[in-house]
């Protein structure tokens, strides 16, 4: 147990941080008083706040894009790891036009209505899914209108 110099109350060792040179290896101030003061010296400070976030971005620009992709993934209950199982069992390539990603990372389709997740779309498919508002009727149009004019062309 150890007595915190902020709030003085008596916590055990996992309610504090560790430090290099601190006493039992822990900081003096709780958990609880170290986030509370390190959020009042950001908002003092907004400006300084964000140049050291800005050059951690550029120092570390691999976990950078680790935590994005982690973050975007989360709005469909998805890890990263299961991301990379979909992809594995779609064989790396969209789940429509069947065409390795070139690159670009695969996109998430999920219903707009439900919120489910379907499958791993390239961009362009991705894309083309939502411009035609999600709609099979639309599409089948879309199909008689490329076929209509496919002779055409040929």
């Amino acid at each position: 147990m150890k007595i915190c110099v902020c709030c003085g109350i008596q916590k055990p060792f996992s309610g504090f941080t560790p430090a290099k040179g601190g006493r039992n290896g822990l900081h003096t101030h709780c958990k609880a008083c170290r986030a509370a003061a390190i959020k009042e010296k950001r908002r003092q400070n907004p400006a300084q706040n964000r140049e050291i976030i800005r050059q951690w971005r550029r120092r570390n620009p691999e976990r950078m894009a680790y935590l994005e992709r982690k973050y975007k993934l989360r709005r469909f209950d998805l890890t990263p790891e299961k991301f990379e199982e979909m992809k594995l069992a779609q064989g790396g390539v969209c789940a429509i036009c069947q065409l390795p990603s070139s690159g670009r990372r695969l996109s998430v389709d999920h219903d707009h209505k439900t919120g489910k997740v379907r499958k791993l779309l390239c961009s362009a498919c991705n894309t083309g899914i939502g411009q035609l508002k999600e709609s099979p009727d639309i599409l089948t149009r879309a199909i008689l209108y490329l076929k209509e004019y496919a002779d055409i062309s040929s």
